[in-house]
């Protein structure tokens, strides 16, 4: 294994939980603002991180709320277009991850896309 595979996983998996964040922005409120997909999945991430750090049920569901309420705040539209997006974003990450399997046989974490 490389000195530098892990930083492979990790940049794979930030782009794919950013792309998840675009398209789903792109699609329910027409932000094509790729910075703001990207500081969606970064800050995200960390949280994610926090919560399975902490391990109790509790924290994955305060963080997907934090997740909810960090999209209503980078992007227009309010709670039910930022709600809207995270199922989109989940939904975009689970073709991702489909077609990464079906054609490399691979599987990889997301980075920024809670329970990823």
């Amino acid at each position: 294994m490389s000195f530098l595979s892990p930083l492979y996983a990790f940049a794979a998996g930030l782009f794919a939980g950013t792309f998840a964040i675009y398209v789903a922005g792109y699609i329910i409120v027409d932000d094509d603002d790729y910075l703001h997909a990207l500081l969606t999945a970064s800050i995200g991430g960390v949280l994610w991180g926090i919560a399975e750090l902490i391990g109790h049920p509790f924290a994955t569901a305060l963080v997907l709320i934090l997740w909810v309420i960090l999209i209503n705040v980078v992007y227009p539209g309010g709670w039910g277009a930022a709600a809207v997006i995270g199922l989109a974003a989940w939904g975009v990450t689970l073709y991702l991850l489909y077609v990464a399997d079906l054609f490399f046989e691979v599987g990889f974490d997301v980075f920024g896309i809670p329970g990823f």
